[in-house]
């Protein structure tokens, strides 16, 4: 990695036909420009938490403070996360609520590029783009069973100018979660499912200001996700979230297909009932179908 971020136009190669056992490992930058990380192979986790390195307790593969760099190919990144799910206060609720790595992570960087790969079976997150701008995703798979906790496929953060498409997704939480300190992200033609939907928040936990403006859905599928359209917020906290715009969005055996919660409670115990200062602007244009599971 050393190397590669010393050099321009340089090339990290996992060459196709190969898998390749990687710890946690922080790749950080800045580097010389235009990096690319070329993914034809497969990436593996480590399969047990107890085995986990305790300083990299959140991330597994973590890339941070890059420009213009992009990470492509036909290969696979392969979290490995049947250990962690099993571990999970959701699948059992004896065992401690605890967090748990994200396979991929992009973090403070811009102009990055993602196209084409394959990643699935995060321990927990499968992909979190955090604190970044002018990040384009185009062409890629994420996968996890429906089943499988806090899986969330595409996770954006504090990230602006954000572009999703041509998304194939099916986890067992959000198909995409925004959140707050988020504005202009672009997704069309997205495929959801299973999951929990396509969702902004959770927004405002413990008495927080969450804010998220500017997102546009154009041309998305959700098949039997529990969830379609969802904006879900923490009860005591406060913001907005504004200029939504949903366009042409196909719904089948959804539960829910439109769901705005203001008393969220993603939580063990019962939430304290506080009031929500929060304001919505949603604009829902043309050809919205649902065939769903709760209506007739």
């Amino acid at each position: 990695w050393k190397q590669a971020c010393l050099t321009s136009n340089s090339v990290l190669l996992v060459p196709e036909n190969r898998s390749y056992l990687v710890n946690a490992t922080r790749f950080k930058g800045p580097c010389a420009g235009k990096l690319r990380v070329q993914i034809d192979g497969t990436i593996l986790a480590p399969d047990d938490p107890k085995n986990w390195d305790p300083k990299n307790p959140r991330v597994w593969l973590g890339f941070y403070n890059l420009s213009k760099a992009s990470f492509q190919g036909t290969g696979v990144i392969d979290g490995s996360g049947g250990k962690w799910w099993a571990a999970s206060c959701k699948r059992n609720k004896t065992n401690p609520c605890v967090g748990a790595p994200t396979a991929l992570t992009i973090d403070s960087s811009s102009a990055i590029r993602v196209k084409g790969l394959t990643i699935q079976n995060g321990q927990q997150m499968n992909f979190i783009i955090a604190r970044s701008d002018s990040v384009r995703v185009t062409g890629i798979k994420v996968s996890a069973p429906g089943d499988s906790p806090n899986t969330d496929g595409i996770h954006i953060t504090a990230s602006t100018n954000v572009v999703l498409q041509n998304c194939k997704i099916g986890t067992g939480d959000d198909c995409v979660s925004i959140v707050s300190g988020s504005s202009g992200i672009k997704m069309k033609n997205i495929y959801c499912g299973p999951g929990h939907g396509i969702s902004i928040g959770s927004l405002g936990q413990n008495n927080s200001t969450g804010i998220v403006e500017k997102v546009v859905l154009e041309t998305a599928y959700l098949k039997g996700t529990t969830n379609g359209l969802r904006i879900k917020s923490w009860q005591g906290g406060n913001g907005y979230v504004r200029a939504v715009r949903y366009q042409n969005v196909r719904m089948d055996e959804v539960a829910n297909p439109i769901i705005i919660d203001q008393f969220y409670c993603d939580s063990p115990k019962s939430c304290q009932n506080q009031v929500i200062i929060a304001y919505f602007q949603l604009i829902f244009s043309s050809n919205y179908r649902d065939n769903c599971k709760n209506y007739p």
